[in-house]
């Protein structure tokens, strides 16, 4: 069915171009010979396809208007160059040229006086008809072309740019193809390129085959500008000549064009060439041209390695970036590889100094290879990236195939240093000091390139001493600190970077403060749970490194402090001592430390727990704590909070005790509680850290108590209607309730629920009752029992 399909459409299309009789484009140039004397030519091409098709026109009419005003300066005739008349070559050696694909160039020329005009001239032509099988544009079959081009004043006596090569007739659809419109010129100006829109010639056409061709006069004088461009069909458009799958782009500074065509079919498209003199636009040249993408069988394109595949590769300056490139032919082709960029070396695109990339051409068959390499310098870091192209190429038929391998390199900035951290200063001898440097395991090596130590002496300029090159050392000496107790030696370190950028510098240490200055401060130290107290201090910027010298003891008259752990390379600033009891004491702490080049701070003050201590009158739980001492914003005030065991209520807010007040009672005990939690928080006041600390947990029990009535009256006048126990703090309860004869009549394990007088339904009339009731609290397993009476009364 394939097969079918691409016959089919060779058919088609071979029936198509058989039937074509058209020009398929062509450019205008012109040539300085002396004075004001110029050589006018005219570049055509055909289609040769049908030998009954267009042919070269004997002579044309070009115009020559003036630019700024559209008058006409002059008209001249051009006259064919019979023997300039030559097919284009279409294919490589060795290969079959592609069916029903033919074009000849033909070159019209003459001599001409050109006026000096400081406005400078275009120059014109204009000829119908374009294929009518052109697919990107509307009305192809009456879309005339016109070939335009512009010069300066002829005092400049200036030649434009003129095309290296002829156009290429056709390309294989769907296969990527790159081809040069590369321009040469003879003055040396700087050329810029640009895809176009085609320009629609049929505003002094009439839409004959050759409507200005009227005999040997050459036809028509075209008229001014402006010229119309042609229109695009649907989905096609400057943007999208070809297709979308590799749209067809342009070098804005070789002239390389490349892309993809999507379908088989004939693409009309322009390329304008602009000249430019010390930066100023002076002339410009077009070529209108046509393009046959056909249906390639037999060839297939070249494949790349992955290291060139559109990647992206993001270095920093200094690194180095090596790789293989390499590409093979399925088809067993030469292919041939060449590389482009702005970071090689002498080559049109270079906008860099050295170091360069390394890269070399390369031929083979079946398989190529080579190497990239690049070490780019720290003056060579940019925002955007550099782009990198290999183009790789077979000589397959019916037509050789190209593929791009293009790749990016993003070069960052080197990474600075990040600022050193001195930690202390030891005097190893009257004149040697031992300066140590806190350890930085985010260096690179990749770009670390030293340490610069600088010294002061007795308050002189900082003058650097001495270079570190590894990055891992902490430790260095200063062997010509003379004197060092009675002269003052001050240091600071910055980190270096390969490409000589200095980081912030460190803190400064001198010689005459060379102490531990770092006094521990206790934040708070807090019952965090049973027998556990968390110990906080403030951090401070070397702590790290420190080694911490906790001391504990008991808050009792005549207790002694005791070492109970030493905190080496500790990286908190807290710390949990689990081996205490913290329903039975308050403990007291000091903390000390030492740095890393033995030097001892003072001892900190001394902070202590609460501990908590209460117990449980009839309907008041009483507290009391001892006070926590040496906060800077000193204790705002002490928050009791209960947490409501039996009935599952967390702990929450019940008195608030200001400032150094010391004991509290609660007096709000729900009823139907009986387990009440305490503790106590203390909360710093302002000008410090905020910090809290919480006591050890309290458990206070209040004993049941229960009450009921000896008589009651349920007449229906809203007045002891109900019988029931009144009760706090219970936890079970049982009640039963007799008749005379000792018939149970009521019974209920609830003191919410209560009796009305009933015995199933009925009134029970007035008379001494017995009950008997049992009931326990939460402090102890006791069960208490009494029986009493109950009198009636209607």
């Amino acid at each position: 069915m394939g097969k079918k399909y691409i016959l089919f459409i060779l058919f088609v299309f071979s029936s198509v171009m058989a039937n074509a009789f058209h020009i398929a484009g062509g450019d205008l140039t012109t040539k300085w010979l002396s004075g004001n004397i110029f050589d006018i030519q005219l570049t055509l091409y055909r289609d040769c396809s049908n030998p009954n098709g267009a042919q070269f026109d004997a002579s044309i009419n070009l115009a020559i208007y003036d630019k700024a005003d559209n008058s006409l300066a002059t008209s001249v005739i051009l006259t064919l160059d019979q023997s300039s008349i030559t097919p284009i070559v279409l294919s490589g050696n060795g290969c079959s040229p592609p069916p029903s694909v033919c074009l000849e160039s033909g070159n019209y020329h003459e001599t001409i006086l050109i006026p000096d005009n400081p406005n400078g001239y275009y120059l014109v032509w204009e000829r119908c008809c374009r294929n009518n099988t052109i697919i990107n544009i509307v009305s192809p079959q009456s879309t005339g072309l016109a070939f335009y081009a512009e010069i300066p004043d002829p005092a400049l006596h200036n030649s434009s740019p003129v095309f290296n090569s002829p156009p290429a007739p056709y390309t294989c659809e769907r296969q990527f193809f790159q081809f040069g419109f590369q321009a040469t010129d003879a003055d040396g100006d700087s050329l810029v390129y640009e895809l176009s829109d085609p320009l629609d010639g049929g505003h002094t056409s009439t839409g004959n085959s050759n409507p200005f061709a009227n005999g040997s006069g050459g036809g028509q004088i075209p008229l001014p500008a402006p010229y119309t461009h042609i229109i695009w069909q649907n989905s096609y458009g400057l943007n999208n000549i070809c297709g979308g799958t590799q749209p067809l782009v342009i070098n804005s500074n070789t002239g390389l064009v490349q892309g993809t065509p999507d379908n088989i079919g004939i693409y009309a498209m322009a390329v304008t060439v602009y000249e430019y003199r010390n930066g100023i636009l002076i002339g410009l040249v077009r070529r209108e041209i046509e393009f046959t993408s056909i249906s390639c069988s037999g060839n297939t394109a070249p494949n790349i390695s992955p290291s060139i595949a559109n990647k992206d590769y993001e270095i920093y300056a200094t690194d180095t970036l090596c790789f293989d490139v390499t590409a093979t032919d399925v088809n067993g082709d030469s292919i041939y590889l060449i590389h482009a960029g702005e970071i090689f070396e002498n080559t049109n695109l270079t906008t860099i100094s050295a170091p360069y990339a390394v890269s070399t051409d390369t031929a083979g068959l079946d398989s190529i290879f080579t190497t990239f390499c690049w070490t780019p310098s720290c003056d060579q870091t940019k925002d955007s990236a550099y782009l990198v192209t290999y183009t790789i190429r077979d000589n397959g038929c019916p037509l050789a195939l190209a593929v791009n391998g293009n790749f990016r390199i993003k070069v960052d900035h080197m990474k600075m240093i990040d600022r050193p951290n001195l930690l202390c200063l030891h005097f190893e001898s009257d004149d040697v000091i031992k300066i140590v440097k806190a350890p930085d395991n985010t260096i690179n090596a990749r770009y670390f390139k030293g340490y610069t130590i600088y010294r002061s002496v007795n308050n002189s300029t900082f003058s650097p001493i001495k270079i570190i090159a590894d990055p891992f050392t902490t430790i260095f000496y200063d062997s010509t600190a003379m004197d060092n107790k009675n002269n003052n030696y001050c240091y600071v370190i910055t980190g270096v970077n390969n490409c000589n950028i200095e980081s912030i510098n460190s803190d400064t240490l001198c010689s005459d403060n060379a102490f531990n200055s770092n006094k521990n401060y206790i934040e708070s130290v807090s019952v965090e749970s049973n027998n556990v107290i968390k110990m906080k201090w403030e951090q401070f910027a070397d702590g790290f490194f420190s080694t911490y010298f906790i001391y504990r003891k008991i808050n009792a008259l005549n207790a002694t402090f005791e070492k109970v752990i030493d905190l080496k390379n500790y990286p908190s600033f807290e710390w949990k001592d689990d081996s205490v009891f913290t329903s039975q004491n308050s403990y007291c702490y000091k903390m000390m430390n030492e740095d890393v080049c033995g030097n001892f701070s003072k001892v900190s003050d001394e902070a202590c727990t609460i501990l908590l201590k209460g117990k449980a009158d009839f309907f008041i739980d009483k507290l009391n704590w001892n006070s926590y001492i040496n906060w800077k914003g000193s204790v705002a005030s002490y928050t009791t909070e209960r947490s409501d065991v039996n009935i599952n209520i967390p702990y929450r807010q019940v008195i608030v005790i200001p400032f150094a007040d010391t004991i509290a009672e609660d007096r709000n005990l729900p009823s139907n509680g009986g387990v009440f939690n305490y503790r106590i928080r203390a909360l710093e006041g302002p000008g410090s850290k905020n910090a809290e600390s919480l006591s050890n947990e309290l458990e206070l029990i209040q004993a049941p108590a229960i009450y009921l009535p000896n008589a009651f009256s349920p007449n229906i006048d809203t007045k002891n209607e109900l019988w029931g126990a009144e009760s706090v703090f219970v936890k079970t309860y049982n009640l039963e309730l007799y008749n005379r004869w000792g018939e149970l009549i009521f019974k209920t394990e609830s003191t919410q629920e209560k009796w009305d007088g009933t015995f199933k339904g009925k009134e029970l009339p007035e008379g001494i009752y017995i009950y008997k009731v049992q009931f326990s609290g939460y402090n102890s397993n006791k069960v208490f029992e009494k029986t009493e009476s109950l009198t009636l009364i209607r």
